[in-house]
């Protein structure tokens, strides 16, 4: 899913099929792994968060943090533990 020139439209793609798509027809739903203004250092922080009680990792291993680019403007980073 990607914003041409005009906001009011994204261009989608389904079952190999493109198309452009009224914005009014799409709600975006939180997932749990984006995180759009986030540090890396946060993003790091988060994946390696242990439980204070147990001492064991909160998240486990292959678990993944995607985030807005720091130094890659319209990129992504992706950060794994």
């Amino acid at each position: 899913l990607s914003v041409e020139d005009d906001p009011n439209w994204y261009l989608a793609e389904q079952d190999g099929r493109k198309g452009l798509v009224p914005c009014n027809y799409i709600s975006f739903r939180p997932n749990p792994w984006y995180m759009q203004a986030c540090p890396r250092n946060t993003a790091e922080e988060c994946l390696l968060e242990t439980d204070p009680c147990t001492g064991l990792p909160v998240q486990p291993d292959g678990a993944f943090v995607v985030r807005r680019s720091e130094s890659n403007g319209p990129g992504f980073s992706l950060s794994v533990k």
